[in-house]
């Protein structure tokens, strides 16, 4: 079911399977989301949880038992309960079923909030752990901005700005698995310039950034996307290598190790004891 907030600054549509952001369109009515085209990318702003990225195989073992688990978990793929809403957000609420059971061996809550305060929308993730021993996981989001906004501008008119000059290096993959390694990145730099393709493996995959934010801007206008990722350990980059897909990813991920073993207690993720609760928050911000 499609879920809309609206006020004078913008209207934003959340779809309640997957608890995923559909469609944000500002005062001059420009639509700022990928509209989820499966020629580029069936999605369009798909929640992480309760993993990030993948595992060989898709498959991991806990406490010597093996289970298999799809890239990026199952909450993208499940409907979500409406659990409480207002005149300015929706929360949305994920429980454990047989079906997650058999994949991922614990019992949860998982809540994802949005909340539209004026030109901003914040996207709150809520983790309890409703099992008997400890829990482990991980949490993040996907959400794809469009670019180009106009007919009349190239991919390559945009760029990304980081709020301070970063020297960063980024976690180097190994095929589309992420390593134990690093490699030099970004030396006291704020832009990173768009073109289709740059994506090559995949994911630019950072941490360690100074910045609370980073900006999708355009050379031909002051329509901005701010992105407040602060209260997440990573960030990713991302846009299809296969395809001149017209738009790019930010992802913050909590929970995710550099390390890669297959056993999940030794993966050094997010953990959490018995009723326990975690949540981290990050924010759009639709400038102009």
């Amino acid at each position: 079911m499609i879920k809309t907030l609206k006020n004078e600054f913008m209207t934003i549509k959340i779809n309640s399977f997957g608890a995923e952001l559909q469609e944000i369109v500002d005062a001059d009515n420009v639509s700022r989301m990928h509209d989820g085209n499966p020629k580029y990318w069936a999605r369009r702003s798909p929640v992480l949880f309760p993993i990030i990225s993948r595992f060989v195989d898709k498959k991991y073992t806990y406490q010597g038992k093996e289970y298999f688990i799809n890239t990026h978990g199952f909450a993208r793929e499940k409907e979500f309960m409406e659990y409480e809403s207002g005149s300015n957000y929706v929360t949305y609420l994920l429980v454990d079923d047989n079906n997650t059971f058999e994949c991922y061996p614990f019992h949860f809550q998982f809540y994802v909030t949005f909340t539209l305060v004026k030109n901003t929308i914040k996207v709150t993730y809520k983790v309890v752990n409703t099992s008997d021993y400890k829990m482990y996981f991980m949490v993040g989001g996907h959400p794809a901005f469009k670019a180009p906004l106009y007919e009349n501008e190239k991919y390559e008119d945009y760029y990304l700005e980081f709020e301070k000059a970063e020297t960063v290096e980024k976690t180097k993959l190994n095929g589309s698995y992420l390593s134990s390694e690093t490699e030099p990145f970004l030396n006291n730099q704020k832009i990173i310039p768009l073109r289709y393709k740059m994506f090559d493996p995949d994911a630019y995959v950072m941490e360690g950034l100074q910045s609370k934010y980073i900006d999708l801007k355009s050379k031909n206008h002051n329509k901005v996307i701010r992105f407040y990722f602060s209260e997440f350990k990573k960030f990713a980059i991302w846009s299809p290598l296969v395809v001149d897909a017209p738009f790019v990813c930010f992802e913050p991920w909590n929970g995710i190790s550099k390390h890669y073993v297959l056993e999940i207690e030794k993966k050094g993720i997010l953990e959490l004891e018995k009723n326990q609760t975690f949540s981290c928050s990050y924010v759009i911000e639709v400038l102009n």
